[in-house]
């Protein structure tokens, strides 16, 4: 039984960790890729807003000098860009006029992405040589780094485009920033993943042990209901020899009318044993605990004033100590609760002596019946007892969600406590 909610919690961490981390994983990869971009487009925009000054515009709000002369100026600019592997300087026919490969000079190549440049758009990229395979890249070292930039820059005059600046970096810097950007959303994304399964861990784990609770209340209901069915049994037996007693008892008077008395005293005692039959039977036979909140000091009251004739006769004094400050009232099962009381005070009252009970609140949540027995004749009853008075206590204490606990036992001395758990 416990085996199963260790498998439950233990499912749901797993299951809740490992969804917690594919979602994180989808999450950072996501939004690594989208500031990856943007950070990509914000410094092809910068470079192409640096070169732009380079093309210029006049008074007017255009440069007519479109001439060599301004391809040079360009051409001078594009050297002084830092980690640079390769710039080429497109026409618009989509020519290569320029590059710091000789070797590609005047060529042309099928590039989409070139004609989107020569649309107006600006494009940037950012991979491996294998992760972005074109045929432009023939001849192209790779970067110490494994990837690279590339970026084309449409170049404007007015509302035409004149040339498209293509660029191939290294990204030391953008390198060192996507990685801070990464832990940092990867960090982010386990911190808010796993804070929500923490949460629903310990509800799940509250719930697993409830659970539990309620299982093992259960399997004890249903083992004392089978001890209440044999008690109920032995009780309901009892009452047969005790009838035959009273009878006999009825009957002594005739043959001895002299003592009158002892048959008297006999006829009490076995009436008094009749009615206690009586009650733990139709205890016993209770499957279901009715709960009412009381007052324990009502109960201790009631249950000494129903064993009061064999409290005497037993020469025990009982004395009451409520020390209570509050006075909680208790959710119990008074019948229940009596009747165990009253099998406590027939095992602690043997042998005479002095009985003192005392009511106690050690919190707000519980109150403690002690019963102390003092100056008995006979032994006290031993920690591993089974005596049936004291087992079924027991078993009416823990139906009444109390608990019954033996605290000392000496030669001529005993104290059990009874633990009440406070009405809401």
């Amino acid at each position: 039984m416990g085996r199963a909610h260790l498998d439950l919690r233990l499912r749901f961490a797993v299951t809740g960790v490992a969804g917690t981390m594919l979602l994180a994983a989808a999450l950072v990869v996501g939004l690594n890729s989208f500031l990856t971009r943007a950070v990509l487009h914000r410094e092809a925009t910068a470079t192409q807003a640096f070169l732009q000054s380079i093309v210029g515009y006049d008074s007017d709000g255009l440069r007519t000098d479109t001439g060599g002369g301004l391809m040079s100026e360009l051409i001078a600019h594009i050297r002084t860009i830092p980690q640079v592997l390769r710039a080429n300087l497109y026409g618009t026919d989509g020519r290569i006029m320029w590059s710091t490969d000789q070797d590609m000079t005047g060529r042309r190549f099928d590039n989409p992405d070139l004609e989107k440049a020569l649309a107006g758009q600006l494009v940037s990229e950012f991979g491996t040589l294998e992760e972005v395979e074109k045929a432009e890249h023939v001849g192209l070292a790779a970067p110490k780094a494994g990837r690279f930039v590339e970026a084309y820059l449409p170049m404007w005059r007015g509302a035409d485009i004149v040339y498209v600046v293509e660029l191939y970096k290294t990204p030391i810097a953008l390198e060192t920033t996507i990685g801070r950007i990464f832990r940092f959303i990867a960090g982010s994304a386990v911190l808010v993943g796993m804070l929500p399964v923490a949460s629903l861990y310990w509800i799940v784990r509250r719930g697993a042990r409830q659970i539990a609770q309620q299982q093992a209340d259960l399997h004890r209901m249903a083992s004392l209901a089978g001890i209440g069915q044999a008690v109920g049994a032995l009780a309901h037996g009892l009452r047969h020899p005790l009838a035959a007693i009273r009878q006999m008892a009825e009957r002594l008077p005739i043959a001895h009318p002299a003592d009158a008395s002892a048959p008297n005293r006999i006829a009490a005692g076995v009436d008094r044993l009749d009615r206690y039959a009586r009650e733990v039977a139709s205890v016993a036979q209770s499957r279901i605990a009715t709960f009412q909140p009381v007052d324990p000091f009502f109960l201790v009251r009631g249950a000494v004033s129903r064993q009061r004739v064999a409290l005497r006769s037993v020469r025990v004094e009982v004395a009451i100590d409520d020390q209570r400050s509050a006075r909680h009232l208790v959710d119990v099962d008074p019948p229940m609760l009596v009747q165990a009381m009253a099998s406590i005070l027939a095992e602690t009252s043997r042998g005479g002596g002095t009985l003192r009970i005392v009511l106690s609140e050690p919190d707000s949540r519980h109150t403690c019946i002690e019963f102390v027995a003092e100056g008995r004749a006979e032994p006290t009853v031993p920690a591993d007892t089974d005596r049936l008075g004291l087992t079924l206590a027991r078993s009416m204490i823990e139906r009444s969600n109390g608990r019954l606990d033996i605290l000392s036992l000496a030669e001529s001395a005993a104290t059990l406590r009874i633990t009440l758990r406070v009405g809401a």
